[in-house]
């Protein structure tokens, strides 16, 4: 999901509108969405004529600042339905600002294997189990279907064929190892509504290069990306505050890092072996460095410490 930033300035009105997707399960009956407006002008939220008969605003619909409050339609149907709700300015601009989804009354895996096939799989309950396409050398690509809020432990791991895998927004948690060792898979985008993830999660996907992290993660897990040596994008969220044991550990591939401000710690050796990394600048918040936490990192020439830090490891850039 990728955040858009509109800035619309009228006679009186500034409007901030941050994209979002919003997940509601197929027998939702309501949906509160934050809004966030600033300025001194007001805004009218608009649900399109054509999602009439299964959304409509109860209150907020003149909003300035406030939530909105959606009642929905049970979705009996087998497909997942979508809708853009758009912000209209009392200077008459307009925008899609929030994206709504429902899911199905059925959740229907979909994959593909390297023999070009497809395939579809019906799920009991909305959540991978664990070790649940283990070790399966066939799989190229899967797509989650809406409604699962949950990938188990070692759900996908070692599928070394595994190129390309769509994480919905209705997955809130993702078990230990569930993508560990899988070769072929190259970027990752995490859903903005996860906020746990357990550790290992991409630890020796040896071609991942890009992964994009969860607004909703304050703590990046341990052994995370673990020898990702192909990896050279992290984009990382401000709200997280610590990163874990091992985290990015023999990144060699790595060469950039935003550490945000208001991160506090970071793990024993989460970075060591980034022989390539350079230019680190670590926020004033940070208060912990872990044992060898930089160490082997042979690029880094210069750093500046924050005086802050009451736990200094040994060995940080050893």
């Amino acid at each position: 999901i990728t955040e858009k930033v509109q800035i619309r300035q009228g006679v009186k009105e500034v409007v901030y509108t941050p994209y979002s997707e919003y997940y509601a399960q197929w027998d939702a009956v309501e949906l509160i969405v934050p809004v966030k407006i600033i300025g001194g002008g007001s805004c009218t939220v608009q649900v399109p004529e054509s999602a009439s008969g299964w959304i409509s605003i109860v209150s907020g619909e003149n909003t300035n600042g406030k939530e909105l409050l959606f009642k929905l339609e049970p979705n009996n149907s087998e497909e997942v339905r979508s809708v853009e709700v758009k912000l209209v300015g009392n200077n008459g601009m307009s925008e899609s600002f929030v994206k709504i989804i429902q899911g199905a009354s059925k959740y229907v895996l979909t994959y593909t294997t390297t023999d070009g096939e497809e395939f579809l799989m019906e799920l009991e309950h909305p959540e991978l189990k664990n070790s649940f396409m283990r070790d399966n050398q066939k799989i190229k690509s899967v797509k989650i279907p809406y409604g699962v809020v949950s990938i188990g432990r070692r759900a996908f791991e070692g599928c070394e064929a595994l190129e390309e895998i769509f994480i919905p927004c209705s997955v809130e948690k993702i078990g230990a190892d569930a993508f560990y060792k899988d070769k072929s898979l190259k970027v990752v985008v995490l859903p903005d509504n996860i906020t746990e993830m357990e550790e290992g999660v991409f630890a020796l996907c040896e071609n991942l290069e890009s992964v994009r992290m969860p607004k909703g993660l304050v703590k990046v897990p341990k052994d995370f990306c673990n020898q990702c040596s192909m990896l050279k994008n992290v984009e990382m969220h401000p709200d997280v505050m610590e990163i874990g044991e091992r985290a990015f550990y023999r990144c060699s591939s790595l060469k950039s890092i935003d550490l945000p401000y208001g991160m506090e710690k970071i793990g024993e050796e989460a970075f060591q072996g980034c022989a390539l990394l350079i230019g680190v600048e670590f926020p004033s918040t940070l208060k912990s460095l872990g044992y060898s936490a930089f160490a082997e990192c042979s690029s880094i020439k210069e750093v500046s410490v924050p005086s802050g830090i009451a736990d200094f490891g040994r060995l940080v850039f050893g």
